[in-house]
């Protein structure tokens, strides 16, 4: 369906420039990573990306397993409660407009991240009873994915804003690099801490670092930012209009 949907899009974009050499993609993911360091905007949203993987690589590998596993939750149940989930993501997709609107690019990325967190928390206060249960883990499809695709939408629209267009593919991917390795500890942690203390107790340590990611989008820098960031391209283009405005004045 997805394929589907990409090929009805009409909208012809202008065809990528080609490099004037060919480097190996070692070299290009550590040019990403170079630029974030420099960039404090891109450096911040890739802290806390890492945060958001590794507290992934957490939950996602003890949600099934406790949900199913432990509280006694049927699979076909389960697979509705996260079902539960894409339909929330589609509502907050919808209203991420007028949120950000109202709160501001950098309030709604940092608030995203705790309403996530915070309502993830229901999942290891589960109780036994499997009627309640499953209520505890309807609650965070409800309100933390709605929340968490407001982030989402933003944070990408800003790591693109700020980018120059020949540094995306690479910003994009060692940001890529850096998820995928938090999500590898994450899971590495999820096993670790399951075995000794138990499925609670992981969930839990999974939500609780899903909340510092929210702690990293409350720096001044990501806090005070009300808009997108104008993109370095448009900031050349107005320069050279200034400039071009400026000589016809005189």
């Amino acid at each position: 369906m997805s394929g589907i949907l990409i090929l009805l899009i009409r909208q012809r974009e202008p065809e990528p420039e080609k490099p004037d050499q060919k480097g190996n993609i070692r070299s290009e993911i550590m040019e990403g990573y170079r630029f974030i360091a420099r960039n404090q905007i891109l450096l911040l949203i890739a802290i806390s990306s890492v945060i958001v993987s590794v507290s992934g690589g957490i939950l996602g590998g003890m949600i099934a397993l406790f949900a199913i596993g432990e509280i006694g939750i049927q699979p076909g149940p389960f697979g509705i409660i996260i079902g539960i989930g894409g339909a929330s993501s589609f509502v907050g997709a919808i209203y991420t407009t007028r949120v950000t609107r109202k709160l501001g690019v950098g309030p709604t990325m940092a608030l995203g991240l705790f309403i996530y967190g915070s309502v993830s928390f229901f999942m290891p206060l589960a109780p036994t009873e499997i009627w309640l249960a499953m209520v505890f883990f309807v609650i965070p499809q409800v309100f933390g994915d709605g929340f968490w695709i407001m982030h989402d939408i933003n944070e990408a629209s800003v790591q693109q804003a700020v980018t120059p267009e020949h540094l995306r593919g690479r910003v994009a991917s060692a940001l890529k690099v850096s998820e995928k390795t938090g999500m590898l500890i994450g899971a590495s942690i999820a096993g670790i801490v399951a075995e000794l203390v138990g499925l609670r107790i992981a969930l839990a340590t999974g939500s609780a670092i899903f909340m510092l990611a929210g702690v990293v989008l409350l720096h001044p820098t990501i806090r005070s930012m009300k808009t997108i960031p104008q993109s370095p391209g448009d900031s050349a283009k107005s320069g050279e209009s200034g400039e071009s405005d400026g000589t016809d004045s005189n």
